[in-house]
């Protein structure tokens, strides 16, 4: 018996691997799209939150005012009440069933990251929990710096153990700051000025020894002797 020869049929490759890659692909551009939209909000969030709440110009009272911290409370529109875990931008697209939040837990380190990047200023985000529930209150902000003024040069005359100086001109020297001063003897005697034992240069600049003391005492000075008057 003669086998029935059937045609052959071409079929064309569907490349089901290809076709699986290219919607993964697309999927992951969409996700990286949604990412940014939600990042984009979450800077026009707290670049709003700086503007309405000027926290430079707060800084700016309380170290005028000779403080080093400062608690600035939030308006009432922008006090939170939340769980930190949910989120507190979320983005999705219904055709690929795509997600994409930003919890607040990320906000809050978002606003720290953005005030505190300076080497000089610390601080955090002011929250209250509720111990009832999950639920947390983010109230403000606690911010603080460390003293950008120096300590001020001690110089420790005879007839004055406690003259302080902070405001010594730009890049000027010990015999500058003397001769501006008055602090030179009417009589022409030279001045030795001393960092514990060590003796300092009247040519070095004032500004480098801020914040220890020196002793300044009359050539040829004797502890010993009766004080020394001008």
């Amino acid at each position: 018996m003669n086998e029935i020869a059937f045609p052959s049929i071409l079929l064309k490759k569907k490349g089901l691997v290809d076709i699986i890659e290219r919607e993964r692909e697309k999927r992951e551009q969409s996700r990286l799209k949604l990412q940014s939209i939600a990042q984009s909000k979450l800077r026009h969030k707290i670049s709003k939150l700086m503007k309405t709440h000027r926290f430079d110009k707060e800084i700016k009272k309380a170290a005028k005012a000779g403080k080093n911290s400062i608690d600035v409370k939030f308006r009432k529109k922008y006090i939170l009440n939340c769980d930190l875990s949910e989120p507190f931008i979320e983005i999705s697209q219904k055709k690929r069933e795509l997600s994409v939040s930003i919890t607040f837990n990320q906000y809050i380190k978002s606003i720290e990251d953005h005030l505190f990047e300076e080497e000089n200023i610390q601080g955090e985000v002011l929250i209250e929990r509720d111990d009832d529930s999950h639920q947390t209150c983010i109230s403000g902000v606690h911010i603080e710096w460390s003293s950008l003024t120096p300590l001020p040069l001690t110089l420790d005359f005879i007839w004055n153990p406690s003259v302080l100086i902070d405001d010594a001109n730009e890049d000027e020297t010990f015999e500058e700051l003397f001769a501006r001063m008055g602090y030179l003897p009417r009589d022409g005697t030279r001045l030795v000025l001393k960092k514990g034992r060590r003796r300092v240069s009247q040519q070095q600049e004032v500004s480098s020894f801020y914040g220890t003391t020196l002793t300044v005492r009359p050539e040829h000075y004797n502890e010993m002797e009766e004080a020394f008057d001008l």
